[in-house]
């Protein structure tokens, strides 16, 4: 082979991996484009939008102050945090507030007549339908009655018309959607720390007392709710992370379970809650700080005390 031909052998060798290099990176970009252009896979404008009749008792006692308030915060985007079993979570932009759209794709009212009979079984329905009546109320509760212990400052769960415009979300994948906002339904609550997370790095950064008065503030927290007459119907309080802290005081970051109990009472409920419910926290808190879960033991033993006294003071 002369050396003319051993250039073009070499020269057409070169230019063959070329157009291969080509052609894979083509593929390549071609699909993180349509990578990019798809809706995520965790969220679609689809599960938040509503189409159901207003209720009234699903009204809720907002002032002007309180719609002012929300159009401000929510000119800014609105950004991925995650989702929940009954809801998609956003936060602002300044990390203040998270704003928690109420996941509404297998809402049974969506369904109508013939093709509910058809495709979902009575008893199925029925469950459904309870659930999401209970969901609705404990929104409505967590605003009307309960903002010091959920730290909602803004609830939305009828349609309404030109009062909420468009909100922008930012979705898992970074990609900006607008919906309207009159048409979702939505719990907006202060961002707050989560209890086992707080705790942690108070005591391995040697804030012992800042600890203590964070496991107080759980106390309060329950016994405030208690004293209200209301219930968290969420058993597994602890280990489903749903308690947070805010600068001052601990709320409930879950706020889909709440229900007024007749004739609660007070002690014998946080017997329940100590019992069974903050259970998890305690056996926690003795295994890995045992200081904080000896505070813990006494501080629960104090409101357990108070609490007789008060029950005899009456009697």
């Amino acid at each position: 082979m002369n050396s003319k031909t051993l250039s073009l052998v070499i020269v057409g060798g070169a230019c063959a991996l070329m157009l291969v290099f080509l052609v894979v990176k083509g593929q390549m970009i071609d699909k993180k484009l349509e990578q990019l252009a798809r809706p995520s896979r965790l969220f679609n404008l689809k599960y938040i939008e509503s189409n159901m009749d207003s209720r009234g008792d699903w009204e809720v006692r907002l002032s002007p102050d309180h719609d002012r308030f929300f159009y401000v915060v929510s000119q800014q985007a609105l950004c991925w945090i995650g989702k929940g079993e009954n809801s998609y979570i956003f936060g602002t932009a300044d990390g203040k507030y998270v704003v928690k759209f109420i996941h509404l794709a297998s809402m049974p009212s969506q369904l109508h007549g013939f093709f509910a009979k058809l495709f979902v079984k009575n008893e199925k329905r029925r469950l459904r339908v309870n659930k999401f009546e209970d969901l609705f109320m404990s929104s409505r509760v967590s605003f009307d009655e309960l903002q010091s212990e959920t730290g909602v400052i803004y609830v939305h769960l009828n349609r309404t018309k030109a009062k909420i415009h468009g909100l922008k979300l930012i979705d898992s994948y970074g990609q900006s959607q607008r919906v309207c906002g009159d048409d979702t339904c939505f719990v907006m609550q202060k961002k707050a720390l989560p209890l086992i997370p707080l705790l942690t790095d108070l005591m391995d950064e040697g804030q012992i007392d800042e600890a203590k008065v964070r496991v107080d503030q759980v106390f309060d927290l329950l016994l405030s709710l208690a004293r209200k007459g209301f219930v968290d119907g969420d058993d597994g309080l602890i280990s489903n992370n749903n308690i947070g802290f805010t600068d001052d005081r601990a709320i409930y970051l879950d706020t889909w379970h709440f229900f007024r109990a007749k004739n609660l009472d007070v002690k014998e409920r946080m017997r329940y809650e100590t019992q069974l419910r903050l259970a998890p926290l305690e056996r926690w808190l003795k295994a890995t700080y045992p200081e904080l879960g000896a505070y813990y033991i006494q501080k629960r033993d104090q409101v357990m005390a108070s609490l007789t006294a008060e029950r005899t003071a009456t009697t």
